[in-house]
């Protein structure tokens, strides 16, 4: 009995010496595992705010500043949670560590667009009279201009049969 004693002994000591090296490995993955938790919830928080943004974005023509200041802090706080889960920092970040500074501003998006030069519903709040002027001559719409000095008139001339390039003659 006494030697299943020394045994369990030291099967004990030997777990409880592995767990107590690795005691900072076990809070690392604790830790992590909630980040990873909170990652996911501010990711999704930023999609619903891109959304948002959006919608606002077509109803104002311009970004909503407390909007973009607000999805920009969050990006910031999700990068400082995937440095520390991937072991690129060692810092813990918010809320056991310090809130994360601004990495870099966010920049000023313009998306406003110039108004176009010509309007392409005028032809259709136009008078007749400016509609005739503006359509094509009959002389020049179906037949192409045959000048018998262009190279052109030429090939306007001959068709050439489906199948076959202008290079070989079609088969009898």
């Amino acid at each position: 009995m006494d030697q299943v004693k020394k045994i369990l002994f030291a099967v004990l000591s030997k777990i409880l010496n592995a767990v107590l090296t690795r005691k900072n490995v076990g809070i690392y993955l604790c830790f992590a595992a909630l980040y990873i938790l909170l990652t996911g919830l501010m990711g999704f928080a930023v999609l619903v705010l891109a959304v948002l943004q959006g919608v606002l974005l077509l109803i104002l023509t311009r970004p909503n500043a407390a909007i973009k200041s607000l999805s920009h802090r969050m990006v910031v706080y999700i990068y400082k949670m995937l440095r520390y889960i991937t072991l690129c920092e060692a810092k813990k970040p918010y809320p056991f560590g310090p809130i994360p500074e601004e990495i870099e501003p966010a920049d000023d998006v313009d998306l406003t667009a110039a108004p176009p030069e010509k309007n392409f519903f005028d032809r259709a709040a136009g008078t007749p009279a400016e509609d005739a002027e503006s359509a094509p001559s009959p002389e020049s719409s179906d037949t192409p201009a045959t000048d018998p000095a262009s190279p052109a008139a030429d090939d306007a001339a001959e068709p050439i049969p489906m199948g076959h390039s202008d290079d070989t003659p079609p088969k009898a």
